[in-house]
């Protein structure tokens, strides 16, 4: 095993094992982003492949729908909330982002005459 090296250059911030876990409200996002933006610069085949992405969603209403996986931290949202949220705009092409896929085909026969509906795996 190689020897560890700090890197001085990356912002101080305080991070700690299992720090991943905190409730939704503690964690401290500006610190958070600093250490992501700091270790986990996008590789060139991930700005490749958002570059080809970019494109598909110009027009589009954004979908994310999240698993219930964080559900004794925050309440459940209900899909039809986000059928409701959908239709205000009153854009008919989605692309749509969710582990869920149970989701992806309800929202899908609701808007089952949308068009060019995109699914992105979360």
């Amino acid at each position: 095993m190689a020897p560890y090296i700090p890197d001085n250059s990356l912002p101080d911030v305080y991070f700690k094992h299992s720090w991943q876990f905190k409730w939704y409200k503690k964690v401290d996002l500006v610190d958070l982003s600093k250490l992501a933006m700091g270790v986990c610069t996008p590789s060139e085949a991930v700005l490749k492949k958002a570059a080809e992405l970019a494109p598909l969603t110009e027009g589009r209403t954004a979908i994310l729908y999240r698993g219930n996986d964080k559900q004794k931290e925050i309440r459940e949202t209900p899909y039809e909330a986000i059928v409701a949220m959908a239709r205000e705009p009153g854009i008919l092409k989605f692309i749509v982002q969710t582990d869920e896929e149970e989701f992806y085909f309800y929202f899908k026969n609701i808007f089952r005459t949308a068009s060019h509906l995109k699914r992105y795996p979360g």
